[in-house]
């Protein structure tokens, strides 16, 4: 009798913890779909996505309350590679990127401050030691702007000071350039390329960015914006003896894209390589915002996204037809010249 009345209490026990492990796994259930829900209501979870190794997803938190600091951002890419992309999400974020040029409020309060000095032009070409100056003369091309302040060892970041609303200059999406000086001569500067230690010097604690594509894609692009390839070809003297241009000037970029990732190993900081086209927006926040924490103008814009790139492309059209025409006469007045300077070298 003994034996049976313990065999009864042993099956009550076994049985009423059976019942306690259903109640617990069925209340953690409804608290973790609790969970999940208020997370993608505050965070805007979703299907995680491998970003720097890490299964992180979306797993973002909007800090409203503490100001988020927005760290300056530097693309080392050339044009083409999805530069305007970059620059119109981070824009839209709150960065206030600089692209290409200086913005006339920035260069009228670079003077007014006594700052002109940074506006210098700083043209660079392959002839005369490869630096041809132009004394007194101040542009409005970002490359000058970036050069002369690595040259005194200045932050791009204190450039933020002399927004005249108060905003921010904290993303430089396109910092290189190339243009013609006269009919036959182009001359470039080329930060990314010469003076990526001083950038790396000056701005240690920035996010380098690399945007990139596919190289064939890239140089076709690049052969189809108004010359760019060869604007920069020429200032740059791109010379592979038995390679055709397209493959010249990809090799040149594929060799300046691992010594600027080289250098900046150097330096303890990494190098985000990113296709706008294909790479989802998180990518880049991940990197931008290691900690998760987001303002609310970068939350929004990845909320409204969609976690994609907007698609920018300034190659279309009708819109540069006459910049192309004379494109198009500058280069074959320069194969004109080229065939007659064989036909003296024959004789």
């Amino acid at each position: 009798m003994a034996d049976g009345k313990h065999r009864g209490q042993h099956f009550v026990a076994v049985i009423a913890a059976l019942v306690l492990l259903l109640l617990c796994a069925q209340r953690c259930a409804s608290l973790g779909e609790v969970t999940r829900q208020d997370a993608a209501q505050d965070a805007a979870v979703a299907t995680p996505e491998h970003v720097g190794g890490l299964e992180r997803g979306l797993n973002f938190t909007c800090d409203g309350q503490h100001a988020v600091e927005y760290p300056v951002v530097i693309n080392l890419a050339f044009g083409k590679s999805g530069t305007s992309s970059l620059q119109r999400t981070l824009s839209l974020m709150g960065f206030g990127a600089l692209h290409w040029k200086v913005p006339d409020a920035l260069f009228r309060s670079l003077v007014a401050t006594g700052n002109s000095h940074l506006l210098l032009d700083r043209w660079e070409t392959s002839v005369e030691d490869r630096r041809m100056r132009r004394p007194g003369k101040t542009t409005q091309f970002l490359g000058h702007l970036v050069l002369n302040m690595v040259d005194l060892n200045q932050s791009l970041s204190t450039l933020e000071m002399l927004h005249p609303k108060g905003g921010r200059y904290r993303a430089f999406t396109e910092i290189s350039c190339a243009e013609w000086v006269d009919p036959n001569t182009s001359m470039c500067v080329l930060p990314q390329v010469s003076h990526v230690s001083g950038l790396a010097r000056c701005n240690p604690q920035a996010k380098f960015v690399l945007t990139k594509r596919d190289f064939d894609s890239h140089i076709d692009s690049m052969v189809r914006w108004r010359d760019m390839a060869t604007r920069f070809s020429q200032c740059v003297g791109i010379e592979h003896p038995g390679e055709d241009f397209n493959q010249s000037l990809m090799h040149w970029m594929q060799d300046a894209y691992v010594n600027a990732k080289f250098i900046l190993k150097q330096y303890g900081l990494s190098l985000l390589e990113l296709d706008v086209a294909s790479d989802p927006l998180s990518k880049l926040v991940w990197h931008l915002f290691p900690d998760g924490r987001l303002p609310p103008d970068v939350m929004s814009v990845l909320k409204r996204s969609n976690n994609r790139f907007p698609h920018e492309n300034h190659n279309d059209g009708h819109l540069f037809e006459d910049a192309r025409q004379r494109d198009r006469e500058r280069e074959k007045n320069a194969a004109a010249r080229q065939s007659e300077a064989r036909r003296r070298i024959k004789k």
